[in-house]
C-alpha cells in the first residue's frame, strides 16, 4: 500500500532534502531494517539512472540506488521537484519510479533492453501536492501540536520492542491465509451499495479497502482478517477521505 503524504513544507534554500524527508528518515531508520531516501530534484533524477545497468566492456552490472534488499522502504522526496526539463535519463527515471510503484518490478538496463526483476519495496512520497506518480493512498499531512512527551526520544528498549513487533507484523503479511467468507460477502455488498450511492466509487477503491483489511489484520499479528479487521480498516478510509475532503489536494 504506497502512500502519498501531501502538503509537506518546502525545503529551505540549499537543502539537500526536505525537512520531512530528513526527519521521517532519521525516524523509520531507528525501527526498520532499511529505509532509503530518493531526491525527485530535477538534477538528481537527471543525473545518473537509479536502476542497475549493464556495463558489458566490464561484464558487470553497476549498482543502482534502488537497488535494495526486500522489505525496504523508500522516500520519494518529491517536495524537492522544481520546473525544469527531464532529459533521457530523468524520464527513464520516473518509468523505473512508476514500474515499482505498479508492478513491483525494477527494470534493469542491459542497454540493448530491459529486463524485470521483481522487488519488494514500500515507497513513500512526501509532496508539496498530489504526488506526480501513481499511488494506491494520498493522506493530505495533518501535524499535531508538539508536546514534551512526543519530542523525548524513545529509550533503546522501546526502540528494539519496536523492531521485534515491525518484524512480526511482516511476517503475518507472508503468512496470510484468507479473508473469511463472511467478511468477503460484507465486502462485495459494501462495494455494492456504495457504487449504487456513488458511481465514482471504483474496484481500486475496494481493491484499497481489502488491502487495508489485511494490513489490519497483520497489524493485530492475526494469519486471517475477520470483522473487526474490516470494519477498522473502513473507519481509516473514512478517516482519510474526510480529511482528503478537508484539505484541497490539486
Amino acid at each position: 500500500l504506497h502512500l502519498n503524504i501531501t502538503g509537506c513544507p518546502p525545503a529551505s534554500e540549499g537543502a539537500s532534502r526536505s525537512p520531512l524527508a530528513s526527519s521521517l528518515h532519521t525516524a523509520l531508520s531507528e525501527v526498520l531494517p532499511l529505509c532509503a531516501v530518493q531526491s525527485c530534484a530535477l538534477q538528481a533524477l537527471n543525473a545518473a539512472s537509479i536502476a542497475p545497468r549493464k556495463d558489458h566492456d566490464a561484464n558487470c552490472i553497476w549498482p543502482a540506488p534502488l537497488q535494495l534488499p526486500s522489505g525496504a522502504t523508500v522516500l520519494l522526496d518529491e517536495v524537492m521537484m522544481q520546473p525544469g526539463q527531464l532529459n533521457a535519463c530523468g524520464t527513464t527515471n520516473l518509468s523505473v519510479l512508476r514500474s515499482v510503484l505498479e508492478v513491483q518490478k525494477l527494470p534493469y538496463d542491459f542497454v540493448y533492453c530491459s529486463v524485470d526483476f521483481g522487488v519488494d519495496m514500500s515507497l513513500i512520497s512526501l509532496s508539496l501536492a498530489k504526488s506526480v506518480l501513481p499511488h494506491d493512498c494520498v493522506l493530505p499531512l495533518k501535524v499535531a501540536p508538539l508536546s514534551e512527551a512526543s519530542s523525548a526520544d524513545l529509550s533503546p528498549q522501546v526502540k528494539q520492542a519496536a523492531r521485534v513487533y515491525l518484524g512480526l507484523v511482516a511476517r503475518m503479511q507472508s503468512r496470510f491465509s484468507s479473508m473469511g467468507e463472511d467478511v468477503s460477502k460484507r465486502a462485495q455488498e459494501d462495494f455494492v451499495n456504495a457504487r449504487q450511492v456513488n458511481p465514482k466509487v471504483t474496484a481500486d477503491d475496494f481493491g484499497r479497502l481489502l488491502t487495508c483489511t489485511r494490513l489490519v489484520a497483520a497489524a493485530a499479528l492475526s494469519t486471517s482478517a475477520d470483522s473487526t479487521h474490516y470494519e477498522h480498516a473502513q473507519r481509516l478510509e473514512q478517516a482519510r477521505l474526510a480529511r482528503l475532503s478537508s484539505r484541497e489536494v490539486p
